[in-house]
């Protein structure tokens, strides 16, 4: 049977199947739907360094500086638990032991870290990302955003309701 032919003879096939023909333009439609609900519902999961000795710096809106301020894992914690508490952040792993290698000022430098990976709606992306500046040890940290491409849709519905952007009129917590 020529192309042609059998070209004319494929709808009367699947018809006959109890089938409908699956064109182009329904494929490209959806795949037009799904592209608009993953850019508009993004979520990311957020990596971000911190020395292991390094210490928060005081809050923009803290009234006074605080007499002892904590390092390394315990500062981590506290950051993460005010990231988690002002809803910026679904939820946080802490992970210490890292060891980065890193240029900085024309020199290699060696450094024990400790990694945040966080679980953040892109809605609240700008605000964690904001926060986490304002409290970081470091002029330059390392905060950047991964998204997820796929994953248990309860979860990501999870992070959705639970990582929410300033506008919504949930302020950032006073520091711990």
């Amino acid at each position: 049977m020529r192309a042609a032919a059998r070209a004319r003879e494929r709808p009367r096939a699947v018809a006959e199947q109890g089938r409908r023909p699956f064109c182009f333009a329904a494929r490209y439609a959806i795949a037009q739907s799904t592209l608009f609900c993953m850019k508009t519902r993004i979520m990311l999961l957020v990596y971000v360094t911190f020395p292991q000795e390094g210490r928060l710096r005081d809050a923009p809106d803290a009234t006074q500086a605080a007499p002892e301020r904590p390092c390394g894992l315990e500062a981590v914690r506290r950051l993460a638990r005010e990231l988690v508490e002002a809803r910026l952040a679904a939820g946080i792993n802490i992970l210490p032991g890292a060891l980065s290698v890193y240029r900085w000022q024309e020199d290699i430098h060696e450094a024990a870290e400790l990694v945040l990976l966080a679980q953040v709606s892109r809605a609240a992306f700008a605000d964690f990302r904001a926060h986490v500046l304002a409290r970081h040890p470091h002029d330059v940290p390392c905060i950047t955003a991964l998204p997820i491409a796929d994953g248990n849709a309860a979860f990501l519905r999870w992070i959705e309701e639970n990582s929410l952007p300033l506008r919504h009129g949930i302020s950032h917590p006073q520091p711990l």
